[in-house]
């Protein structure tokens, strides 16, 4: 703090008791005689306090010691120093002869004029000359001046006598046209790069909503343009602009300031990118600070390492200090040179007279070393060294012919290369460094203001940056969100107004998702997947079947496996009573065979739930349809055989006891629905078919192939049981015995209704319970069968075990005839019945007038 006080203590006296003046050669310079002159051009001083009103072109009153600048011109001497005590140029002395600038073109042009007077003479005369190209002037270069505004005017005057100027400050990229500045060269990147590094940094950080400050000269409205262009290239978007003069003298300037202050205050950008110079920038800050603007503000290399805080607390009530430094190195024993620095005998140096005056501590010029400006002023005079060596020296050995022009040696500048710490420098062809740029962080530690590097920029376009290293005086210490609008986070995508970096967040539809911040649209998930909750990302969709833990599946089964056991049961059962009168009624032998198409039925229904795949579709169909075809054809079997044995009279009986055999008849109609259904399975059999009709699910599910064969196979199966059903219909008055044809009739009834009832309940049912409707289907025919084929039988073997013999059903056979004596188509009554077995058929033999009569009443 003392010594902050100290330095603005300084710059009041300054202010008051030195300036620049042409009224004695040893005011406001540094010289030093030498075989050689290079000319310097600092800007000692940041302003000149009589440019308001000014009347007539008398001296200029520089004001405002700059230390920065002071410390570079240091560096300037340092090296010429350090190279006439090297082998460099053997022989051959360096000097120079320095002006301060003020950092106004003016001043910077009184001092260029003073280098192009001709060499060696007594009156500092400039000749007025059609060709210079002979024309030696007092100084064979000039290094500087610092401000981009100054060196332009600079430039315009040596370029006239090709003068090479090598700036170690000036970056604005107007100064790379090497038709308008032929002789001018700096050793720090253009502002191209520059503004190129800044939109670069903004991106980084993902902001894309920023202000921008520019003094009004060349430098800034330069600076402008350029970062516009930069910014729109990331896809920045610019708030404001504003501009405020450029020279620190002007009464108005303060007001300016605080004008422009306010308005960034009613603005929403929260990031100002600046290109002022130091001393506008300490009263810009200091307005933002009276005014409580808190923002994120980020320095062109200008002002980027200057001091322009007191305090830590200052610093965190202004928010966070970013900006880019010429790529800085060490100047070997240039810290020491600093901590008492002694220009070389016969040296006159105001400006280091007028640092002293102020009985700074001895530790100043350490502790306020910038090394990126100095580090480029050295380089510059490296540079000169090494062309004069190109240009005079031989083989070790020096000409001491030094009456050369300038243009010579410019030319051996623009070729010039060497190493600098283990890197090579050179110019390009436009004259600019091949150096890159530092990212400073503003941070105080323990009192003390620090630029600390946190990440580098190359001119080739590659930005590092260390974020973490990064203090941004919040809580959290986290990169802030600065954006026009609040960032868009995964699952929501960006709904743009007419300015493209505001925009609203609108959710993604239904099955699609964004995975990053800010996307511009949402990305649908692939068919088997579906974007998680947050649609930050796709998860796979979650399979849906008819599951074997469901509910309904659980009872289907049951219902199946109960069938099913029910069948075996009634097939043991008939199996020990296969020779008694009503299993042989019930079909015999052939009744093992609808037993067994009984259980293929219930084991289709297996195929139906759980997992499907393509296997089980085709299994779980043509089973179920030559299982239940072949139950059926045993029904109609067993329907004629009951026709032939009371109903049809004696001539078409006779012709049916041809064609009626059973094993062929239910082969033939069971081989016809094996064709069928292998033609189905060949040409377009039932698949697995993944359903994405329902958010967040695969529903699993089999498809019929072709919906025609479905439906054949379904309806031969119809035109079966409907013959069935015709046939037991004319049979419905038989014995009660024999009366299996009111059973047919009922059993047949019940598979159309629910096959006719399934076609539309199987079409209009979607999800996981579709397989289930064919489920319950297949099950009822299938109890239906039971109910009406195999319990009845069942009943009278368990308990009806007396009405179970021969006599009975015989008696009651006698008792059907003798009320139905037509059947025989005679009217004479009935004198006899007997009942004769062979194999597995039983005959009715029936005695009356005209003879005897046999009927076939059992398989």
């Amino acid at each position: 703090m003392i010594l902050n006080i100290s330095i603005t203590l300084a710059l009041f006296v300054s202010s008051l008791h030195f300036g620049t003046s042409c009224s004695s050669p040893h005011d406001a310079v540094a010289r030093y005689p030498g075989d050689i002159q290079i000319g310097a051009l600092f800007p000692i001083h940041s302003a000149i306090s009589n440019l308001d009103n000014r009347e007539r072109p008398d001296d200029f009153n520089c004001t405002g010691f700059d230390m920065r600048s002071f410390i570079r011109s240091l560096a300037f001497i340092y090296t010429v120093e350090t190279i006439n005590k090297s082998p460099l140029l053997p022989n051959i002395t360096l000097g120079y002869e320095m002006y301060d600038t003020c950092g106004a073109a003016f001043t910077g042009l009184q001092g260029a004029m003073r280098f192009i007077t001709a060499r060696n003479s007594s009156e500092g005369t400039v000749k007025v000359m059609c060709n210079y190209t002979e024309y030696i002037p007092s100084v064979k270069a000039v290094v500087g001046p610092g401000f981009s505004e100054v060196s332009i005017t600079v430039a315009k005057t040596l370029s006239l006598l090709l003068i090479p100027q090598i700036s170690y400050a000036s970056t604005t990229a107007v100064l790379s046209d090497e038709r308008r500045f032929p002789s001018f060269l700096r050793t720090v990147p253009s502002d191209i790069f520059q503004t190129k590094a800044l939109a670069r940094l903004i991106n980084h950080f993902g902001w894309n909503w920023v202000g921008i400050i520019v003094t009004n000269d060349e430098y800034g409205h330069s600076a402008m343009d350029s970062l516009s262009e930069h910014l729109d290239m990331e896809s920045v978007c610019i708030d404001f602009k504003f501009i405020v003069p450029s020279d620190v003298g002007l009464q108005t300037l303060n007001d300016s300031i605080r004008t422009t202050v306010r308005k960034v205050k009613t603005y929403s950008a929260k990031v100002v990118v600046t290109f002022i110079k130091g001393n506008i920038v300490r009263i810009l800050l200091q307005e933002a600070l009276r005014q409580n603007v808190k923002r994120v503000w980020i320095a062109s290399d200008v002002w980027s390492t200057a001091k322009l805080v007191d305090s830590e607390d200052e610093l965190q009530k202004l928010g966070t200090i970013l900006g880019f430094c010429f790529m800085r190195d060490n100047i070997d024993g240039f810290r020491e040179y600093l901590r008492n620095p002694q220009p070389a005998p016969g040296t006159v140096n105001s400006f280091l007279e007028e640092y002293r005056a102020y009985d700074f501590p001895n530790d100043t010029l350490v502790k306020n070393i910038e090394l990126g400006g100095s580090y480029a002023a050295h380089l510059a005079v490296k540079a000169i060294a090494e062309a004069l060596r190109n240009v005079l020296c031989v083989n070790g050995t020096c000409n001491r012919n030094l009456n050369f022009p300038p243009w010579q040696l410019l030319r051996e500048i623009k070729r010039v290369y060497f190493s600098q710490n283990g890197k090579p420098f050179y110019f390009t062809k436009n004259g600019d460094s091949i150096n890159g740029y530092d990212l400073v962080n503003w941070q105080y530690y323990q009192d003390t203001l620090k630029y600390v590097v946190v990440g580098k920029y190359w001119l080739e376009g590659r930005l590092e940056v260390a974020d973490t290293h990064i203090d941004w005086n919040t809580l959290n210490n986290t990169v802030p969100n600065l954006n026009c609008s609040e960032r868009c986070t995964p699952g929501h995508y960006k709904l743009h107004s007419q300015i493209s970096c505001c925009y609203n967040c609108s959710r993604c539809v239904e099955g699609h998702y964004t995975e990053d911040f800010d996307m511009r649209e949402c990305k649908p998930c692939s068919q088997d997947k579906w974007p998680n909750m947050e649609q930050s990302d796709c998860i796979n969709r979650t399979k849906r079947f008819l599951h074997w833990k469901d509910p309904f599946a659980i009872a289907l089964t049951a219902f199946s496996a109960f069938g099913f056991l029910t069948v075996v049961a009634i097939g043991a059962l008939f199996l020990i009573h296969l020779n008694t009168p009503a299993v042989k009624a019930a079909g015999g032998v052939y009744s093992y065979i609808l037993t067994g198409s009984l259980l293929s039925s219930f084991v289709s229904t297996v195929f139906f739930m759980g997992e499907p795949n393509d296997h089980f579709c085709q299994i779980g169909q043509t089973l179920y349809g030559i299982s239940f075809t072949l139950c059926v054809s045993c029904v109609l079997l067993k329907s004629i055989r009951i026709l032939l044995a009371f109903e049809l009279v004696d001539r078409l009986q006779a012709n049916l006891k041809v064609t009626y055999q059973p094993a062929i008849v239910i082969f033939f109609v069971t081989s016809l629905q094996i064709l069928i259904c292998s033609v189905w399975l060949l040409y377009s059999p039932p698949l697995l078919k993944k359903i994405y009709a329902f958010p967040k699910v695969i529903l699993l599910q089999c498809t019929e192939g072709s919906p025609v064969a479905f439906a054949v196979m379904l309806g031969y199966i119809g035109v079966l049981a409907l013959l069935c059903f015709g046939v037991a219909f004319r049979g419905r008055n038989l014995p009660g015995k024999y009366n299996e044809a009111r059973f047919i009739t009922f059993s047949m009834l019940i598979y159309l209704f629910v096959w006719i009832a399934f076609i539309p309940i199987y079409v209009t049912t979607v999800g996981v319970y579709v397989p289930a409707v064919q489920v319950v289907a297949i099950l009822a025919s299938s109890y239906g069968i039971i109910c009406c084929h195999l319990l009845p039988t069942a009943y009278i073997i368990v308990f009806k075990r007396k009405s179970n013999n021969q006599q009975k059903y015989l008696q009651s056979i006698r008792t059907f005839h003798k009320l139905r004596s037509s059947v025989f188509s005679m009217r004479e009554p009935i004198e006899s019945t007997h009942l004769h077995s062979k194999g597995s058929q039983t005959n009715l033999q029936v005695t009356h007038g005209k003879g005897i009569r046999k009927r076939c009443i059992s398989f």
